[in-house]
């Protein structure tokens, strides 16, 4: 059983809770995995979705753990029509060196809405359950705007930076607020959806949305980003004939956009395991 380890209050969030981290963890090791992923339990819930083929990893986007630590959430666009056996999610566990990769054994499509379930193996069998914290419930999304969700995954990083100095998957926290919700309808997709104050990078889709006061729910799933390209004009300068030209510059506005998992609860409970009692 994990063991209980009080983790100091850390800027990160501004929450201060009580975490268990496995009994082969030192104190010190026990405190600098409280200082990076302690504030929320959720964010070890959440994983890297990849395709592994020829010794290379093809990033898909995030997934987490739902329910138990075999069973994980993610978009179902991020599912590519291959054998489940190549695809994996790993874990950070949050101390330098260490970490879990869970194979994928079975998928299952949400008919109609932008989800999948992802049934995973650990590697070696039942890491992937000791180190996962998964969600437990669903999360209600009012329909007031302005409703403040935390997002946790894991978005590509294209280009060598101060700041990650690697190209990959990064692992970033978004805070932010539901716009509006309203009825998605495009394609292959049709479900109850949140528009977000903040842009879905490439990667993050899959990604948990969810509330820092209940971070045991996970309310919602990112599924994309939507583009709107905004104009204004500006007098440039008067030509020697006295004419104003006037020069047109244009920006873009881009808006996530989130799977709400409420209106899919009984899809949910036909594929997962029962949930377990919540005790915050």
């Amino acid at each position: 059983m994990p063991t209980p380890v009080a983790c100091d209050r850390v800027p990160l969030l501004g929450l201060e809770r009580i975490e268990a981290v496995g009994p082969s963890f030192s104190a010190a090791r026990a405190q600098l995995y409280c200082a990076i992923f302690g504030p929320v339990t959720a964010i070890r819930a959440v994983g890297v979705f990849a395709r592994e083929q020829d010794d290379k990893a093809d990033w898909l986007g995030t997934a987490f753990a739902f329910r138990d630590g075999s069973h994980y959430l993610t978009a179902s666009h991020c599912v590519p029509d291959v054998l489940p056996s190549g695809l994996t999610v790993s874990l950070a566990s949050g101390v330098a060196g260490m970490g879990f990769v869970g194979r994928v054994r079975s998928v299952v499509r949400h008919p109609s809405a932008d989800v999948a379930v992802l049934t995973i193996e650990g590697d070696p069998p039942g890491s992937i359950e000791d180190a996962a914290e998964p969600f437990q419930a669903v999360g209600f999304v009012g329909r007031e705007m302005a409703e403040e969700f935390l997002a946790f995954g894991y978005p590509m990083s294209r280009e060598p930076a101060p700041t990650f100095p690697g190209i990959g998957p990064t692992p970033r926290v978004f805070v932010g607020h539901y716009q509006r919700t309203f009825p998605y309808r495009e394609r292959l997709y049709e479900f109850e959806a949140g528009e977000l104050s903040i842009a879905a990078p490439e990667g993050l889709s899959g990604a948990p949305l969810f509330n820092r006061e209940r971070p045991s729910e996970v309310q919602a799933v990112v599924v994309g980003n939507h583009e709107e390209r905004t104009e204004r004009t500006y007098e440039e300068r008067f030509d020697d004939a006295g004419e104003k030209h006037t020069h047109a510059t244009y920006g873009i506005v881009s808006y996530g956009v989130a799977l709400l998992l409420d209106p899919l609860s009984d899809w949910l409970d036909e594929h997962l395991p029962t949930p377990a009692r919540i005790v915050e």
